[in-house]
């Protein structure tokens, strides 16, 4: 009975601040609050005009911890803040803090966890939160969670009436279904996306969620097919020449293995996980190589192990931890 009383007290203290807000609190918060929208607003420009991460560490962490105060008034900005601060996190290897911050923006639209705030609105946004959620739960191998984690991404675009997000979303649950193996589901819902999505992004990225699924069912000639149709349709990210160097190596055919092996350690945006599994390739799929290269090789990729992805994984562990406590 108490619980409930606190709860409507809070809702009514919340309802008439509420009405007040746009008059009243901007105002009492001074410079700090200007300086907070400020830096959100710069960090929408930068996102949604040149796609990339606003990085001021200090700004960031002062918009998280100020609006933080004042969530029940401003929840929409507040979400703003946890996303760009998580992600900025999350990009600087802080995986624990990141996730943290991520679980907050996904407090944002209630009071009390189940008591919503009826002037929540900014669903994209949140939308975003669970995607890095989802991220991280999928680069350390929770497939599962990373599914159920991207459901919850994909509610949140369709509260939002963004349709491309949404079928992105719907995509990224398909490719978790694909890393466990389930041939029948993940093509149940790749369908669904082929039927009712008309955005030739999206339905070109089916095709990576494709590829990853025939290769982890070790069927290597579907999923060079799949890998090439990325391509075909100018998706350049490196996942299918993963996919490609991969598949023709469990072919035998080690040509066309080292080539693609090498054409994504060169390529920038190769992600470490990528550069260690292509070392493998390159430095087992030919004898023509020197003893002191395969030493080299070799030593390169536990360097990647040590110094990268173990630490990495452990990160990502505790925060998965986090989220599930």
């Amino acid at each position: 009975m108490w619980n409930r009383i606190y709860i409507a007290l809070i809702l009514a203290c919340t309802l008439c601040a509420c009405s007040a807000r746009q008059h009243i609190f901007p105002f009492s918060l001074g410079e700090g609050w200007s300086e907070a929208r400020q830096t959100l607003d710069v960090a929408d420009s930068l996102r949604v005009n040149e796609g990339r991460l606003y990085d001021d560490s200090l700004a960031l962490a002062e918009a998280y911890t100020l609006l933080g105060h004042w969530r029940l008034i401003y929840p929409d900005d507040y979400a703003r803040a946890c996303y760009y601060y998580g992600r900025m996190l999350r990009s600087r290897g802080d995986q624990v803090s990141a996730m943290r911050a991520f679980i907050a923006g996904s407090h944002a639209p209630y009071v009390d966890r189940v008591v919503p705030l009826p002037w929540f609105s900014d669903y994209h946004i949140l939308g975003r939160i669970y995607t890095n959620m989802g991220m991280m739960c999928h680069d350390n191998g929770e497939f599962e969670l990373a599914y159920d984690i991207y459901k919850l991404s994909a509610e949140q675009f369709q509260e939002a009436h963004d349709t491309t997000a949404y079928y992105y979303a719907l995509n990224a649950m398909a490719y978790e279904i694909a890393e466990q193996n389930l041939h029948d589901e993940t093509f149940s819902l790749l369908s669904r996306i082929e039927t009712e999505c008309t955005d030739a992004n999206v339905l070109t990225k089916t095709w990576e969620t494709k590829a990853e699924l025939y290769r982890n069912l070790a069927q290597y000639d579907s999923a060079i097919f799949a890998a090439r149709q990325l391509y075909a349709h100018g998706y350049w990210a490196t996942s299918g020449y993963v996919t490609m160097a991969q598949a023709f190596w469990h072919l035998e055919q080690y040509d066309s293995a080292l080539y693609y092996a090498e054409y994504v350690i060169d390529k920038i945006d190769a992600t470490s996980q990528e550069k260690y599994n292509m070392l493998y390739i390159l430095t087992y799929s030919t004898t023509s190589i020197s003893s002191d290269e395969i030493k080299k090789r070799s030593e390169e990729r536990a360097d990647i192990d040590k110094e990268i992805l173990d630490p990495l994984h452990v990160q990502l562990a505790q925060a998965i931890d986090v989220l599930l406590q």
